[in-house]
């Protein structure tokens, strides 16, 4: 019915603009690898435009917050992408020129990228699907003595890419991009980056962005990293200076994670997980413990030991009066 429905509405679209020097709009079907339409609130998108006409290259980088651009509640609805070329205002651009696209599932961290011809032809101008598929692999972070270590690693199907790390101090950002260069795979194709300009007891939010975007911010992530200098020298134990629960890592995770908590000072510890309905599903600790650093591995099962659904669920630590919730994700 959708392709059918494109085919008597393109006439209809199109008729009356054919002379148009450029297509003011690229509308676009976006599917995962289930050939299903991501939901909205999970696709996150760039785009930038590339100018041959003079016989060199500039680009321009919009993305899903520009006025104008849409992923499933514009005109067409849910699961198509609207680009509004209008958007592009930093140099002269025509016919033949093209649109690169980036588009990511931030629930999944599915990615396409992939470039379109424009086509003065038509208006609006109707791209073939999208197809998403996994990009991004085990993205997560740790710290250690005066340094957080962001490491993830990428689907072999996806091909060569290249990433900035961006980072905020709050889950919302703002983000800014903190790395100079590109990062290329290492020999086994992970990647990683260090970050040492950290300060103890901050939360950090870090976010990956294709290096082809340069002039754009992150797309996948974000994950969250808490600091500590206090790591233990010379063989002697530094307490935390305040209670902390730590983003679980790898997030999303599949079969199991890592979840770490901090105690300044002994409390009764209860570290629990919840459903995205709110019901505990998983109790990890329950007990007094003295101040120090815990590390605990949820294998993703209940408190039956059966395993849980992919989906959406919840960390929660209560330390005396304390109390904090990371999201977790279990990808099957």
């Amino acid at each position: 019915m959708i392709a059918g429905t494109v085919l008597c509405l393109l006439p209809l679209l199109t008729a009356g603009t054919a002379q148009a020097q450029v297509p003011h709009t690229v509308l676009a079907m976006v599917r995962d690898d289930l050939d299903s339409a991501p939901p909205c609130e999970n696709v996150k998108f760039q785009a930038y435009l590339i100018d041959q006409s003079d016989g060199g290259v500039h680009s321009e980088t919009r993305t899903d917050d520009d006025t104008g651009n849409a992923y499933g509640d514009g005109v067409m609805g849910e699961g198509w992408l609207e680009i509004e070329c209008a958007n592009f205002t930093q140099f002269e651009w025509a016919n033949g020129d093209s649109l690169r696209l980036a588009i990511v599932n931030t629930e999944s961290n599915q990615l396409l990228v992939t470039s379109l011809t424009l086509d003065a032809a038509v208006e609006p101008q109707l791209a073939s699907t999208l197809q998403m598929t996994t990009a991004v692999e085990d993205l997560h972070g740790s710290c250690s003595s005066g340094q957080i270590m962001v490491e993830w690693s990428l689907d072999g199907i996806i091909g060569d890419l290249e990433f900035y790390v961006y980072r905020g101090t709050a889950e919302d950002g703002p983000y800014q991009r903190i790395t100079e260069e590109p990062l290329e795979p290492d020999q086994s194709g992970g990647f990683s980056y260090c970050d040492e300009d950290i300060i103890s007891g901050k939360t950090y939010f870090y976010m990956l962005g294709l290096a082809d975007f340069s002039d754009s911010s992150g797309l996948f992530g974000p994950i969250a990293v808490s600091a500590r200098t206090d790591v233990a020298t010379d063989g002697e134990d530094r307490l935390p200076a305040q209670f902390g629960l730590a983003q679980n890592y790898p997030n999303p995770f599949n079969p199991e994670t890592t979840i770490e908590y901090q105690l300044p000072q002994g409390a009764p510890v209860q570290l629990r997980v919840f459903n995205i309905l709110g019901q505990q599903i998983r109790t990890l600790v329950d007990e007094v413990r003295d101040a120090g650093h815990y590390r605990v591995i949820w294998d993703g099962k209940d408190q039956s030991g059966r395993p849980v659904a992919s989906g959406i669920y919840f960390c929660q630590l209560t330390a005396g009066s304390y109390h904090q919730t990371r999201k977790m994700t279990l990808l099957k």
